[in-house]
């Protein structure tokens, strides 16, 4: 009975964040807005390899409570 409850959790968390990565990247991608410098020689002579945001943290974060609660909601209803 636990291994149906790990093998749930696991399923609904890879599910879950799969999806939310899905979204969130196409939410990024259609809001996106490219930044040309007005002219060639301002541009700067080191390269930046993009900038670093907290939306990883917050799909991981939002998987786990959707994991968690799908697998308790099916730990009610099968497995009692």
């Amino acid at each position: 009975m636990e291994m149906k409850k790990y093998l749930l959790f696991a399923g609904s968390f890879i599910l879950s964040y799969t999806v939310l990565q899905v979204v969130s990247g196409l939410l990024l991608t259609a809001i996106y807005t490219p930044e040309f410098p007005s002219e060639a020689a301002s541009l700067p002579s080191q390269v930046e390899f993009g900038e670093t945001n907290s939306i990883p943290l917050i799909v991981s974060v939002l998987s786990l409570g959707i994991a968690f609660a799908v697998t308790r909601f099916f730990s009610k209803r099968l497995f009692s």
